[in-house]
């Protein structure tokens, strides 16, 4: 299967461009292939990075050179250079991402590599051998120059800048999700020495790596939650093309087409403000609701829960609190990603429910989370809140998030937790689950 489709509209009658970009394509399609069979690995990605490599320099070289020896007109030379050096920077983005998170930066590297090829030669290169024939003919650069964007299709012209800077914003998306993964980390384990060094107290350590954690689950999350958006944003754009091409572009279609892709942008957009506003460490207090919280929690979550058809029944009240937002919707967070683990584990053909009851009694806010997932062996029940306890395997857990999470509700919000399992029946569904309580003085 071809990840990229060579096609007529491609042709830019140059001959020694066509053929260099046809060589991109068979570098694309069989990076595509190994990548849809799982063959990828160490050495032949790298492979793959040193053929982009190596092509971007014999190419973008001669393709310069021919448009100064051609003497097109310069604003059009600095626009091409600048698409290439564009190019040349995210694929090297991408591989220096590659010892942090290689496995989003497979997918994104086709992904990038299709959008931008089939852009740059209906964009650019187009109006690059547009501008070489109308020089042969006679006419001056700034003529061709002229006459190229007077000449062109509007629609086109304006669809493709527009799917351009689209790309451009979402790739960028990806390189601030990337870089603030990394300087998180790098503050993370920066912090984690200097606290082993002076032997601080045990409880922040662990808190720093149950934050850790979260946020490589998190990140896990946000690669899958975009898949979904990019590839709608891809379909839609290939359908203006398609109607482009076919002389067959309606204004009212447009519109419509348009605002789409707006609206998967402005999704991706929210997706990583959530993340970065979430994870940004914040030791001021604050006051907020305990319905914000929640709603900060499953904004991280919401997509998961989706994918697992885990459907979440709540019954908040307004509740106004002052206190350190980011913890206690870490502690919130700890233990919702818990029952949904036991629930994705354990039920299969049966609907999975967890209950969110959040209400107040004698100054002082109780939060009840509880899920249908069987509930907790009595022999260990009481273990759940030790540090580095689990009965996951140790590649899918750490044991600190619920430990984390009795230190953020004792220390922080001077309250108290505690778990039980109980009994008890929602509309057609008998359910038996962990039931966790938390309270705390308002």
């Amino acid at each position: 299967m071809e990840s990229f489709h060579w096609d007529k509209y491609y042709l830019t009658d140059l001959e020694t461009v066509d053929e260099q970009h046809k060589k991109l394509v068979d570098i694309i399609n069989e990076y595509g292939s190994l990548l849809s069979e799982d063959k990828l690995n160490t050495v032949s990605i790298e492979k793959v990075f040193k053929d982009l490599f190596d092509y971007t320099l014999y190419h973008f070289e001669e393709e310069e050179q021919l448009m100064k020896t051609m003497n097109v007109d310069e604003r059009h030379i600095y626009s091409h250079i600048k698409n290439h050096e564009y190019f040349l920077d995210e694929i090297t983005r991408m591989h220096e991402s590659l010892l942090t998170d290689s496995t989003s930066i497979s997918d994104e590297l086709l992904d990038f590599l299709v959008h931008w090829l089939a852009y740059h030669i209906l964009g650019k290169d187009q109006n690059m051998a547009r501008q070489i024939k109308k020089i042969e003919a006679g006419e001056t650069p700034e003529e061709a120059f002229e006459e190229d964007i007077a000449e062109g299709n509007n629609a086109r012209e304006a669809l493709l800048f527009s799917l351009n800077t689209l790309f451009n914003q979402v790739s960028d998306r990806n390189r601030k999700l990337v870089r603030l993964n990394m300087s998180l980390e790098k503050k993370v384990l920066e912090r984690t020495k200097e606290l082993q060094e002076a032997n601080e107290q045990k409880d922040i350590l662990l808190f720093q790596q149950s934050k850790m954690a979260s946020m490589g689950e998190m990140i896990g999350n946000i690669t899958h939650q975009w898949r979904q958006p990019i590839s709608i944003i891809s379909m839609w754009a290939n359908n203006i093309i398609v109607d482009i091409d076919m002389e067959n572009v309606k204004s009212d279609e447009l519109r419509v087409y348009a605002e789409n892709i707006n609206e998967q942008t402005q999704y991706l957009s929210h997706t990583i403000d959530d993340f970065r506003n979430f994870f940004i460490p914040n030791k001021n207090k604050s006051t907020f609701t305990l319905r914000s919280s929640v709603d900060k929690t499953m904004s991280l979550l919401k997509d998961l829960f989706k994918t697992h058809n885990i459907e979440l029944i709540e019954n908040i009240e307004e509740i106004e609190i002052t206190a350190l937002e980011n913890e206690l919707t870490q502690a919130i967070l700890n233990i919702l990603k818990n029952a949904k683990d036991v629930l994705v584990s354990r039920l299969q053909g049966t609907r999975k429910l967890i209950f969110i009851d959040i209400y107040k009694e004698n100054n002082r806010a109780f939060i009840e989370i509880k899920d249908n997932g069987g509930g907790i062996k009595d022999n260990i029940i009481d273990k759940v809140f030790d540090s580095y306890f689990t009965t996951k395997a140790k590649s899918h857990g750490t044991g600190i998030g619920l430990h984390m999470t009795e230190s953020i509700i004792n220390n922080h919000l001077n309250g108290e937790i505690s778990v039980s399992n109980e009994e008890y029946k929602y509309e057609d569904v008998d359910c038996k689950g962990a039931k966790f309580s938390i309270n705390f003085p308002i």
